[in-house]
Formats: structure tokens, sequence, C-alpha cells
């Protein structure tokens, strides 16, 4: 946990394999001219920055006087990045994540469900997902007939299937869970952390 050699190698490892293998053969041919980005690597960058500052922030709010307790600042916030890299596809940990809180253990199950990017090696709905129905919801809240992410217009078809995907997910990771509490008569939420993890 206080190794940040080990920890940021092995991060760099999980979010290589977790952006998929379109958007950095698009970084390969554009190199830093982001205009000429595919929408599709444009999405997965944003989203996977959005999930990151943001995964590490609240890991960092939730457990900088519990599970991290007694480490340094540094340290906390090496371990709350870490807590947000490694749900998303690896599984890998510094802390023991039964200590976590009840937040820090919803963002991990949030994560989980998150997962990677299409084309990568790691699982869940995607960030591209993410990133549709965000754009989706905050052209409902504009009152804006079209969705659009970076001045592109997103096909009905494309919100359609986002939202599937994430029904899909939330409903086999919830009945999931309801099922192994009720049989096995275990909290609900560590049912939740179990299907996540396994969907």
């Amino acid at each position: 946990y206080n190794d940040p050699v080990v920890i940021l190698t092995i991060s760099a490892l999980i979010l290589i394999g977790g952006i998929g293998f379109f958007v950095w053969n698009d970084l390969r041919e554009h190199g830093l001219h982001c205009r000429h980005y595919a929408l599709q690597t444009k999405m997965v960058l944003s989203a996977t920055a959005v999930c990151l500052f943001g995964g590490t922030l609240l890991f960092y709010l939730f457990e900088h006087n519990r599970l991290f307790a007694g480490m340094s600042f540094g340290e906390q916030l090496l371990n709350s990045f870490f807590c947000t890299v490694t749900p998303r596809t690896a599984g890998f940990n510094t802390a023991d994540f039964s200590k976590l809180t009840e937040s820090g253990q919803m963002l991990t199950i949030i994560l989980m469900l998150i997962g990677g990017s299409p084309g990568s090696t790691a699982g869940g709905m995607k960030t591209t997902t993410l990133a549709v129905l965000t754009a989706t919801a905050v052209s409902v809240f504009r009152r804006n007939e079209n969705p659009e992410l970076f001045k592109r217009r997103i096909a009905p078809e494309t919100v359609a299937n986002a939202a599937s995907i994430l029904m899909m997910y939330l409903s086999l990771c919830l009945t999931g869970a309801f099922l192994i509490s009720r049989i096995e008569e275990l909290p609900m939420m560590a049912c939740m952390f179990e299907t996540a993890s396994a969907v």
C-alpha cells in the first residue's frame, strides 16, 4: 500500500489493458492530434478520466478517516487512486476491502459495473455506455431533441443499446444479489459486491 512504484506500475498496466485496442490504434495513428480522434476514442478517454478523478476524490472522502486511517496524505491519495483503477477490470487491492465503508463498497460496485472500454481486456458495461447515457440525461435536462457528444449527434439506436445494456447489468446484479442474500441469509451489500464482481 505504501510503494508508489508497485501501485503505479500495476495501475498503468490495468489502464493500458482497459482502454481498448481500438483506442490505442487511434492514438498510434493520430498521436496528440485530438481533432482527428474517432468519437469512440474521445468518449473512452473522457469517461476514463472522469471515472479516475471522480473515483479517486470520492474514495479519499469516504475512506481517509476509516480504511486509510494511519496513512500519510500521499499514501491515502495513492490508495484512493488504486481503489478506483482496480475494480474496473483487475480486482487487485492494497487494503482490506471488507473494511470499506458502505459508501466505499457502493462506489466499488458502480466501478465494477462500469468496467473498461470496448475492445479491451476489461469487463463491465463499458465506458462508452456510461458516456452515451450521461449525454442522453444531459440532453433530456436541457430539452434537446437529440443527445450529442463532441458535437456529434448520437443515433437513437445507440441510446437504446446503451439503455438496454444498463438494464441488463442492473437486473443481473440485483437479481443475483437478492437470490444469494435470501438463500444464504447474507447481508445485501456483501451480495451486491459479489454479484457485481461476477457480472
